[in-house]
């Protein structure tokens, strides 16, 4: 079986310039690229093998802001996470994220995106995505 997994993290802030904007992370911060399957450039994750992959991300909304990431599998939408720091003392916020499995064929793409123009999240590796493969099929 091939060994595919990733971890990618975000230092800076990020806020989105268009509603569906894809969700960058720094090209140095991918911790590890097993399989070169996740492209720093565009973010997205290309899966080299059909398979089963599970997906994690985690986010902190940038004080003052909402935030809604969602893991997008080609064009579809599949899960969303949501952090609020509306209304919170200066410097807290609340994470959001969560996780899929999902079954894709080789050349696939999953990525994040910030659901509308304007919401932002954290940086300082507070912001993170990651994915494994479970199991070729």
């Amino acid at each position: 079986m091939s060994k595919v997994a990733f971890t990618a993290r975000r230092e800076s802030p990020f806020e989105a310039q268009r509603n569906d904007d894809v969700l960058t992370f720094d090209q140095r911060y991918v911790e590890i690229n097993n399989g070169n399957a996740f492209d720093a450039v565009s973010s997205h994750f290309i899966a080299p093998n059909d398979g089963v992959y599970l997906f994690m991300f985690s986010f902190n909304a940038v004080p003052g802001h909402d935030a809604h990431v969602y893991l997008c599998k080609n064009t579809t939408k599949v899960v969303q996470g949501y952090g609020n720091a509306n209304g919170l003392s200066p410097g807290r916020s609340l994470s959001g994220g969560n996780q899929s499995v999902l079954s894709l064929k080789q050349n696939d793409r999953v990525m994040l995106k910030v659901l509308k123009n304007g919401e932002s999240v954290n940086g300082e590796f507070e912001t993170t995505f990651s994915g494994i493969i479970l199991f070729q099929s």
